[in-house]
């Protein structure tokens, strides 16, 4: 029984083989000659630095009518003193330390 599962299982092989190459092949050859064949990614990344790198960089024009005046919060309503709750704490970090030491020990 093994031994005709052995068989069977080559068998499917080599015909998938030759069923996939002959597509393969068919595939490749029914594709018109007009075709252009294509161009390798790489080609055209490097076709578009090219490009990129002749372009010149565009002129800063730098508008001189307007400018920059002083913004002023005096009529706003201010809500909140702090935004942030601030905690201080008087604790020795050597102390914490020194247990951890023990609990090392």
């Amino acid at each position: 029984m093994l031994y005709q599962v052995e068989h069977h299982f080559i068998l499917f092989s080599i015909i998938f083989l030759v069923i996939g190459y002959l597509l393969g092949n068919h595939l490749k050859n029914s594709r018109s000659i007009k075709d252009e064949p294509t161009e390798s990614f790489f080609k055209k990344e490097k076709r578009k630095s090219e490009q990129a790198k002749t372009k010149k960089s565009p002129i800063i024009d730098i508008d001189e009518s307007t400018h920059v005046v002083k913004i002023t919060t005096e009529g706003l309503e201010k809500k909140y003193e702090t935004i942030g709750n601030s905690q201080t704490t008087t604790e020795d970090i050597s102390g914490s330390i020194n247990k951890l030491k023990n609990l090392k020990k």
